[in-house]
């Protein structure tokens, strides 16, 4: 019996061994980053926390900039707009009356050139700060026309139970959406553990102009999301799952068709579709790094890396990186935005917006 006991005891303790080296090769424990690619052309800042999300306007020489302050909810987020060749950033977040801690973002183009930025807003805590007491965060989609000169107006806020962890938006049209949920539970040691087990527990929600709903489960910290210009196909990247996964959409109804999923490439954050069809990444190489650097954004560094993916016939995929740094000029960059001779990085924790030359 005795011997028995050795032997599961044994066998347990090499499967724990096994899952923590595996752990640790997928947070980049055992990764040795080789900075490479373009020059940094400027740095912009002037905002009141991170750089989480990004876009370009039509036109190309402006962008719509998300800052909130994740580490402190006390901290006014806000809604910037930076000129790129300029390097200047204003604030055109327009007077509200509830908290704002912006982070993912889409901008969505109308047939006749009207522009609507969606805004993923954590009022009271997002998932990197803990809600003291009885106050619950409050997760909501609001909805802003964009004026000629960037200047916002908002229109409306989104809300459902639904909304438990948003993460990222992706506009399919004026008033339909599909929503990221990174994770399952709120911050704590329930959301630790489906982080460092690999739980795939997150989900993408879609709201049809009336209702929400679920159209994709089982996702491994759902992040970045993004709706071709024609409508027909969404791109998702999962963080800890490390994929980008490409579905067919339907039109109609905002089902989703898996096409292609990639395998395990990085820790991706946020994506953006190139005018060519391609998906740029911005991505975490070094995972642990990052959550060492997310609690300490002042004093811990964390490597920043850009993936270009593109997509052929039905499982065919390829990634190339087209940059990777050491941490500096910008630590933990979570969106990589392709533009005309530029790509513009965002940063988690860092208020910086950093310009590439392409």
């Amino acid at each position: 019996m005795k011997r028995k006991l050795l032997v599961i005891a044994g066998l347990a303790l090499v499967v724990v061994a096994g899952f923590v080296l595996f752990a640790l090769f997928r947070g980049g424990a055992f990764l040795t980053v080789a900075p490479h690619g373009p020059a940094p052309l400027r740095v912009v800042t002037g905002f009141p926390g991170g750089t989480e999300d990004l876009v370009i306007r039509p036109g190309g020489t402006d962008a719509l900039v998300s800052s909130a302050n994740f580490r402190d909810p006390t901290v006014k987020g806000g809604i910037f707009l930076v000129d790129i060749a300029a390097g200047t950033s204003r604030d055109v977040t327009p007077a509200l009356d509830f908290e704002f801690q912006p982070h993912g973002i889409d901008l969505w183009v109308g047939p006749d050139g009207a522009q609507r930025l969606f805004v993923v807003n954590h009022r009271g805590g997002s998932g990197f700060t803990s809600v003291a007491g009885d106050v619950v965060a409050k997760h909501v989609i609001e909805v802003f026309d964009v004026a000629a000169d960037g200047a916002l107006t908002y229109v409306r806020s989104y809300e459902s139970l639904l909304l438990n962890s948003p993460n990222d938006v992706a506009a399919s049209g004026a008033q339909t959406f599909y929503a990221t949920n990174d994770h399952r539970f709120g911050p704590g040691f329930a959301r630790t553990l489906e982080d460092y087990l690999q739980l795939g527990l997150g989900n993408v929600v879609y709201f049809d102009g009336s209702a929400f709903r679920e159209v994709h489960t089982g996702t491994k910290y759902a992040n970045g999301i993004a709706v071709t210009a024609d409508g027909t196909s969404v791109y998702l990247a999962e963080t800890i799952g490390g994929r980008v996964t490409k579905f067919a959409r339907d039109g109609s109804t905002g089902a989703l068709t898996l096409v292609t999923q990639t395998g395990w490439v990085s820790g991706l954050d946020n994506l953006s579709i190139d005018t060519d069809g391609s998906v740029w990444v911005g991505a975490h190489p070094k995972l642990l790094a990052f959550v060492a650097h997310a609690a300490d954004p002042s004093n811990k560094r964390s490597p920043s890396q850009v993936l270009r993916f593109e997509f052929g016939a039905p499982g065919e995929w390829s990634s190339q990186e087209i940059y990777v740094n050491d941490g500096t000029p910008i630590s933990g960059t979570s969106a990589a935005i392709p533009g005309d001779g530029v790509i513009l990085l965002g940063a988690v924790m860092e208020s910086k917006v950093v310009v590439l030359s392409r």
